[in-house]
């Protein structure tokens, strides 16, 4: 519906009377790529809130800190912690990153927050030749509290078929239950 575009960030609103609108500011901060997100009831009360990180190359979001939700007259129903169990920042992770990979490989990358056998991780994967997720990848899990890296895996991923592990550098510690 609408769309304004700034060197600085990027706002979108989209949505209808019947079910309210979606603002999505976009900050262009590279590496770190945030946006705010805020939900309005077709009144225009403010129904949700809340930040996230994109996810590089994707239309994927990390969620960070609070998610405040609001009922139609405006009162705090609802507050959600999202960096709960999460003492290894977004940003720790994306800084971890770019030190390890040269800034080619680091522009292709995914980094994402994931939940595994009682396991809070962050995801790090090199995207490719291309960036399109295919090809020889490396894949890391860095320990969401600490940021030790508890799998390191090198694959062969093809556009069709089978993955193949091509070189275990860490074992994952994700398998066992925590």
């Amino acid at each position: 519906i609408y769309k304004e575009e700034t060197p600085y960030y990027t706002i979108t609103v989209e949505g209808n009377y019947t079910y309210g609108f979606l603002l999505e500011k976009k900050i262009k901060s590279f590496p770190y790529n945030y946006s705010i997100f805020k939900h309005f009831y077709p009144n225009f009360s403010l129904e949700f809130k809340f930040i996230a990180a994109r996810i590089i190359n994707s239309e994927a979001i990390n969620l960070l800190g609070n998610r405040y939700e609001f009922s139609e007259n405006g009162q705090l129903v609802k507050e959600e912690n999202y960096d709960e169990g999460w003492g290894f920042s977004y940003e720790q992770a994306v800084r971890f990153a770019q030190s390890k990979y040269d800034e080619d490989t680091f522009k292709k990358m995914r980094i994402y927050k994931t939940t595994e056998n009682g396991w809070k991780y962050w995801s790090v994967y090199t995207g490719g030749v291309y960036g399109d997720g295919y090809g020889e990848i490396e894949h890391l899990k860095l320990d969401a509290q600490t940021g030790e890296i508890i799998s390191h895996v090198v694959k062969y991923v093809p556009r069709y078929g089978a993955i193949k592990v091509l070189k275990v550098i860490v074992p994952d510690k994700t398998k066992e239950k925590r």
